[in-house]
């Protein structure tokens, strides 16, 4: 299946894989909330059948193996159940407007050319590229309006007491003292619709990108540059932004022979939304509580007592500042018209520096030990992979009408995700916040994980009168993720093929 640009233009998303949402057969993509930022799973056909919490296809961005999952931010750690970015997806670090095409590769396709690596599937991700020696000057500036989303009608603060009185006597009990919608504490004539309250209505989402392409004899360049600004429609403030910076060239000898690409891209973004969902809090306060609120948008503790103290995340504070560095470098050479070689070399680094915390101002100030409360994170992440693929291809016309190709080739990856984190609790001020490190309790996360793999795989495809078509696959795959003796694995499959419509009696007979 192939997505391409066309109709990535037509979603002004932040993440390629809302683009793909409901367009690609079999594959399921679900993000974990609606706010910027946050992670996405991917499910291709059945995968989740083996293993529910990693199985994701394989992304392959201009040959470098890419994070897909979700990326080593600790918002989500054990004091922030409230999260909403839960992890984080990699692919927010990759502006949709850079992209040329999507593929997307299943079953026996998949496994055969990327052995284990794609047993979930594979999707490939181009960037575009410089295509011709004109001068061409392309801007794009948008501006846009995120719109809170159609919701069911929810009860009246008369429909609502009526259930809950119901309730109460068909258990044979009475309100207690802290029953306050229905025992005369709260006023049974006050309403608020909660949706308006926590979630807003609106956020403006901006977007402007530059490119220049040109050449001259055999060299062609692009150079391009984006900045992206997203807003947030829930209670609290802070957006999302990002700038981006893309270069591409492409060379040809003089005799045709020889190609060289080089691309290059830098994206570094900001996010200082807070990191708290207030969307669980819509259909679980009642319709006559206090408003949480005052005028000039502070919490009225006053009113809001017990019932609801989770409000106070508003004035949690938040940054997570993040560098990816994408680049590759693809040579080829063709000796004769039927043989070519081909080598791809691909780096990236994704990093960031996250800062998350709680001050004292979170908490009820009636209650007592606030300080020993508040809470300071402080994380340190960095992703990098280094792809090699070579590969040589024959291609040879048998006969009149048989077209056959040969194809040989291997890889090599090198991927190493770190993180360190702490995590600080019981800060003497809420100044000492940003050093977690300077809190009465603290704890350590240091993680590492490394990962190398190597495949060697070769592909034979013969096609008859461009309507008959087999071909074989094979590849050879190792992967340190298994044990000294169970490294490698062989992957293969066949298929036949017959595209019908192109004989004579179906294009004479049918429409």
């Amino acid at each position: 299946t192939t997505v391409t640009s066309k109709d990535i233009e037509k979603n002004p998303v932040n993440n390629v894989l809302e683009a793909l949402q409901g367009k690609v057969p079999g594959l399921f993509i679900q993000q974990a909330t609606g706010q910027v930022g946050g992670a996405f799973s991917m499910r291709l056909r059945s995968a989740s059948n083996f293993n529910t919490g990693s199985a994701e296809p394989l992304v392959i961005v201009d040959g470098v193996r890419y994070p897909s999952g979700t990326l080593p931010i600790k918002t989500n750690a054990q004091y922030d159940t409230g999260s909403f970015l839960q992890g984080g997806s990699g692919l927010n670090y990759i502006n949709p407007t850079d992209i040329e095409r999507i593929d997307v590769l299943k079953d026996i396709d998949a496994t055969a050319i990327y052995g284990s690596s794609g047993a979930y599937g594979v999707i490939l991700i181009t960037t575009k590229k410089a295509k011709t020696t004109s001068t061409l000057i392309n801007a794009n500036v948008y501006s846009g309006v995120s719109l809170r989303g159609k919701m069911a009608p929810v009860l009246t603060t008369e429909q609502y007491l009526m259930l809950r009185r119901e309730a109460f006597k068909n258990d044979g009990l009475e309100p207690g003292a802290t029953d306050y919608d229905v025992n005369g504490t709260w006023p049974e004539d006050r309403y608020h619709d909660w949706r308006t309250a926590f979630l807003g209505k609106a956020a403006v989402t901006s977007n402007a990108s530059f490119t220049y392409s040109g050449g001259a004899n055999n060299t062609t360049f692009l150079i391009n540059g984006s900045m992206r600004n997203t807003g947030n429609i829930q209670l609290h403030k802070g957006d999302n932004k990002d700038g981006s910076i893309r270069f591409n060239m492409n060379t040809r000898s003089n005799d045709k022979k020889f190609d060289l690409s080089l691309s290059g891209s830098y994206m570094g973004s900001k996010n200082d939304m807070v990191p708290y969902d207030f969307s669980s809090y819509v259909n679980s306060v009642a319709p006559n509580a206090p408003y949480p609120l005052t005028s000039d948008g502070q919490v009225n503790w006053a009113d809001v007592g017990d019932w609801e103290s989770g409000v106070g995340n508003i004035n949690r504070t938040y940054l997570n500042s993040t560098q990816n560095l994408l680049s590759n470098l693809t040579l080829n050479y063709r000796p004769t018209k039927y043989l070519t070689f081909n080598t791809i070399f691909g780096f990236n680094k994704l990093n960031g520096r996250e800062l998350s915390t709680k001050p004292s101002t979170v908490f009820n100030p009636a209650s007592t030990s606030i300080y020993n409360t508040n809470v300071g994170l402080l994380n340190i992440f960095d992703s990098q992979s280094l792809t090699i693929s070579p590969y040589g291809e024959f291609k040879h016309i048998v006969g009149t009408k048989g077209e056959l190709s040969v194809k040989l080739g291997g890889e090599i990856n090198q991927s190493t995700i770190q993180s360190n984190a702490v995590t600080g609790t019981g800060f003497a001020s809420d100044a000492l916040l940003s050093n977690p490190a300077l809190g009465a309790s603290k704890t350590i996360s240091i993680s590492e994980n490394q990962y190398r793999s190597i495949g060697m795989y070769g592909i034979v495809k013969f096609i008859w009168d461009k309507k008959y078509m087999f071909d074989v696959n094979g590849r050879r795959d190792g992967s340190m993720k298994f044990g000294p003796n169970r490294r490698f694995g062989n992957f293969g499959s066949a298929a036949l093929g017959w595209i019908f419509s192109e004989e004579h009696f179906v294009k004479e007979h049918l429409p």
